[in-house]
């Protein structure tokens, strides 16, 4: 959270961008898909995650000066072969936003890589901390670009009520009875079928659907 500022700077960078790619490593890797599926929930931005080391394999030829790529990285002993990767990503013209362990090694890769550095912790537990600033960013970048983070388009929200509609048992009533009883209590015509189909009331449908002409 006291590196919230710094994010917010960040997030400037990508409201006019319409594509970027997440990469990570080991169990890293699911962090990565987490915030690229949060970046494109609530800032309509196109985003992918990818294992580090299957950037050979297709996405890498997605990379130039309009493609950012955000990386992160802890020390777990696969530090090297995400450097690798990203040399890669630098030597094609892309710009790199990296969250990166605080013990890491990164003054050589250049100007073009941005490094925010994060609490050491061991390599078990980061991906509880990394998730963290991955949120953090994409909310910020929703927040900039004015879009609602609150209700994203086409989401179910997670505290929406789906309330069922009542069924009324108007057993022993005459035909005209039973219109009257709905008219009362202001029931209209769709919670009337709705309540026939009401898959807890079915073997009552006889009470509501065939009303006996019977005198009770």
């Amino acid at each position: 959270l006291a590196s919230a500022g710094s994010i917010s700077n960040w997030a400037d960078a990508f409201t006019d961008r319409g594509n970027a790619i997440f990469l990570g490593r080991g169990l890293l890797y699911p962090i990565a898909l987490e915030g690229a599926l949060k970046l494109k929930e609530i800032s309509y931005i196109h985003a992918d995650a990818y294992p580090a080391g299957e950037l050979k394999h297709g996405p890498i030829a997605l990379i130039d000066p309009d493609m950012p790529t955000l990386a992160i990285a802890c020390k777990d002993g696969q530090e090297g072969k995400i450097k690798s990767n990203l040399r890669e990503v630098l030597a094609r013209g892309g710009e790199v936003y990296m969250f990166a362990d605080e013990r890491l090694e990164l003054a050589d890769l250049g100007e073009h890589c941005h490094v925010m550095r994060l609490p050491a912790v061991e390599a078990e537990l980061a991906p509880v901390l990394f998730a963290l600033p991955l949120q953090l960013f994409a909310y910020y970048v929703a927040v900039q670009k004015g879009t609602d983070v609150d209700q994203p388009h086409g989401t179910a929200g997670g505290c929406e009520q789906h309330r069922q509609p009542p069924v009324y048992l108007v057993s022993g009533r005459g035909h005209h009875a039973v219109d009257d009883f709905f008219l009362e209590h202001e029931v209209s015509v769709p919670q009337r079928c709705c309540a026939l189909e009401n898959p807890e009331q079915q073997r009552r449908r006889d009470v509501v659907g065939k009303v006996s002409d019977q005198p009770q």
